[in-house]
């Protein structure tokens, strides 16, 4: 069972990188937009925000194939990583991996199915509903992990499906003023996403070819239970990438371009 929750976990760190990944791989533009084009949506603060600031979200999200260049955003569907060498450590499993030729397809269908905007002052809650059909992952791994001083060592090839992942998330944030502008810095995120299903396939993760098939069989049926496991056992690490993401996107976009006619 250890080998089999460490296939697992190894997987579920490595797809959480790869969503994340951009805020660390590209440079992001110190300078901030001070006008948008009038291809990109602007919500005014009424009783029609909630609605507007989805359709603005989803025509982000569908526009992520070829990137939003005004918005520091870039082509996200799909996005290939040539490499990343990540590290992690928790209660349940350390160790690192070097991950090659990384592609990852589907996120531009991603559907954002409700957004509800609170404001009081200068604190923001928002509360997203999000809906992603199927993401797919591929790519070439090479792993060392320790397991309760059981130590791991593998590489391969791995091909990842993840099939109707949904979410609900409450994120917190504070407005502040820079250059004579307003901007969001968000302080906090609470999301635990689902799945509707999941397939894993990897080579290498024993030498045996009937063993790793054996593995795959064990985590392909019992993936539920385990993913449950892992999401927790992970959280703390994935969590403060979205918070970082988050923030070096409206560290370059004013928060006063998007929700205009703001009343205190």
């Amino acid at each position: 069972m250890f080998q089999t929750n460490y296939c697992f976990i190894i997987f579920l760190i490595l797809i959480n990188n790869i969503l994340y990944t951009n805020s660390e791989e590209e440079s992001w533009n110190q300078r901030f937009v001070r006008k948008l084009s009038d291809s990109i949506p602007t919500c005014p603060e009424d009783s029609s925000v909630d609605k507007c600031i989805t359709d603005a979200f989803n025509y982000m999200t569908r526009s992520s194939v070829k990137g939003v260049p005004e918005l520091n955003i870039p082509p996200i569907d799909p996005v290939r990583i040539n490499k990343l060498n990540i590290q992690f450590s928790n209660n349940l499993i350390r160790g690192k991996a070097a991950i090659r030729n990384i592609t990852a397809t589907g996120i531009s269908k991603g559907v954002f199915e409700r957004v509800h905007y609170e404001r009081k002052g200068k604190d923001i809650k928002l509360d997203v509903k999000f809906h992603l059909p199927l993401l797919k992952v591929t790519g070439k791994y090479r792993a060392e992990v320790v397991i309760n001083n059981a130590k791991f060592s593998s590489k391969g090839l791995f091909d990842i499906s993840l099939i109707e992942l949904r979410s609900n998330a409450e994120h917190l944030a504070k407005l502040y003023e820079r250059d004579g502008h307003t901007f969001l810095e968000m302080t906090s995120v609470d999301v635990e996403p689902t799945l509707g299903d999941m397939k894993i396939y990897a080579s290498g993760l024993v030498p045996e070819p009937a063993l790793n098939a054996a593995l795959l069989e064990i985590v392909n049926s019992q993936w539920r239970t385990i993913y449950r496991s892992a999401v927790l056992s992970t959280r703390p690490s994935w969590l403060p990438i979205v918070v970082n993401y988050t923030n070096n996107f409206f560290s370059h976009l004013p928060f006063d371009l998007l929700i205009t006619n703001r009343k205190e």
